[in-house]
């Protein structure tokens, strides 16, 4: 037992340490691509500023703003490499489940879901997604050693960093309801339901306190073309060498049918339950997703289940192949000039860089400004704001967008009104506003990163 245990945390510690170093060299050019990443870091400075919570956006996502805001006067490397961190122990944590549940390929599962495009980029910024995903993945393991308690506490735990989480007590509580007899098969599940209600409950109590019920509401109603939608269930999720290989692991069991649904993996009888519980996690996870396909970080969770129905069904020679696809797909990929093209997170790096200098432009023009102005920038007020820090232009203000009633304000008061590259578009759709029309006047010109 004492052997076991060594083992256990050796390969958690290796793995741990594996996929935290692999994220280093890209947590410094800002906070992400995302405008809500730096969101996040703008509630969790007002927090720290103030002593009262605020929400980066509604529903809330108080548990990862609170912890952000113990470090809030640090810069995005602290703050990314908390992420990165949770990231790689929850992914230790996907490791350990592999073991319990006796399967092959431990490794190789363990390094696609750490190099998946989707999990890498988010793995590497102050968004929230893998904060859930790693508490998740813990909730799972512990499930698989029958803790429910402590299952219960992490899952609880995700929903504070994410709402959505609390989609994951439903495929978990399917795995806890066929474990044992009647009676002990009720204390387990009321055990993991009271602690996962109560510690996200708790979560949200600053939340409630500050906002009431109204946080439950999200905002606006766009719906994305079906080709976005397409696309975020597939090469964002695993860039185009990874759906490559998924495609040539397709190609190869048609093929060759010997190596077809060869059921090589967990052959412990307890895994059929879990098996099914995959299945139920991303069917639920696809329906939220379809339900507001905005962004396609809402399917991350779906990734390591995902993963690990591969691995329970594909034969191991194709497994690995798939693996060796989805663990290059983040680094490069062939173009049509059938030349190698940096991969996912090798662009979205650079094109942060690019963010970077672009909002240093936008601040350094306006500090030019010799008039009164209102500059209205859309999605991004925040990092404009952040990378402003303390300092506020002397002539200037930055809005989000504008309504008829702040254009007649302003334009009243002498104010000229400016906007970036696409924000005309953007807030006619939101308010009905045609800055162009109503004589605003380009900032930057077209060119945005």
């Amino acid at each position: 037992m004492k052997h076991e245990t060594k083992k256990k945390a050796l390969l958690f510690a290796i793995i741990t340490v594996t996929v935290f170093l692999s994220r280093v060299p890209f947590l410094g050019a800002g906070y992400g691509k995302d405008p809500d990443s730096w969101r996040v870091v703008d509630a969790a400075r007002r927090i720290a500023a103030n002593g009262e919570y605020s929400a980066s956006r509604f529903p809330g996502y108080p548990v990862q703003e609170i912890a952000y805001s113990l470090i809030s006067e640090q810069g995005p490397i602290m703050f990314n490499g908390l992420t990165a961190l949770l990231s790689a122990l929850g992914i230790a944590f996907f490791a350990l489940s592999l073991k319990r549940l006796r399967s092959g390929n431990i490794i190789w599962a363990t390094f696609a879901l750490a190099c998946t495009p989707l999990i890498y980029i988010n793995s590497t910024t102050s968004m929230d997604y893998l904060w859930a995903l790693s508490f998740i993945l813990g909730g799972f393991y512990f499930i698989l050693e029958r803790r429910f308690i402590i299952a219960g506490i992490l899952v609880g735990i995700a929903i504070g960093c994410r709402i959505t989480s609390a989609v994951m007590l439903i495929p978990f509580m399917f795995v806890i309801a066929g474990s044992e007899d009647r009676r002990t098969t009720l204390v387990s599940l009321a055990g993991f339901g009271i602690a996962a209600v109560f510690v996200a409950m708790l979560a949200f109590v600053p939340v409630i306190m500050k906002y009431g019920w109204i946080f439950l509401s999200h905002y606006g109603d766009y719906y994305p073309s079906v080709d976005a939608i397409i696309r975020g269930m597939t090469v964002e999720i695993w860039g185009r060498t990874g759906l490559l290989g998924i495609f040539l692991s397709a190609v190869l069991m048609l093929l060759f049918p010997k190596e077809r649904w060869q059921v090589r993996s967990f052959p412990s009888i307890m895994a059929r339950r879990e098996v099914q519980m995959s299945g139920l996690a991303i069917g639920l996870y696809l329906g939220v997703y379809l339900w507001l396909p905005r962004e396609a970080g809402y399917l991350i969770p779906i990734v390591p289940f995902g993963i690990l129905l591969m691995n329970r069904y594909l034969s191991r020679r194709i497994f690995i192949f798939l693996c060796v696809g989805v663990i290059l797909s983040p680094f490069g990929h062939i173009c049509r000039s059938n030349t190698i093209c940096p991969g996912p997170v090798i662009t979205d790096h650079t094109d942060r860089g690019k963010q970077a200098e672009y909002v240093h432009d936008i601040i350094t023009k306006v500090e030019k400004l010799n008039k009164k102005a209102v500059v209205v920038v859309g999605w991004w007020l925040p990092q404009i704001e952040i990378s402003l820090g303390r300092k506020s232009p002397v002539t200037a203000e930055y809005i989000y967008s504008i309504d008829e009633s702040g254009l007649k304000k302003y334009s009243s008061e002498g104010h000229l009104i400016y906007y970036l590259s696409g924000i005309p578009e953007f807030n006619k759709n939101v308010h009905g506003v045609d800055l162009i029309g109503q004589g605003g006047r380009p900032l930057m010109g077209i060119d945005t990163p």
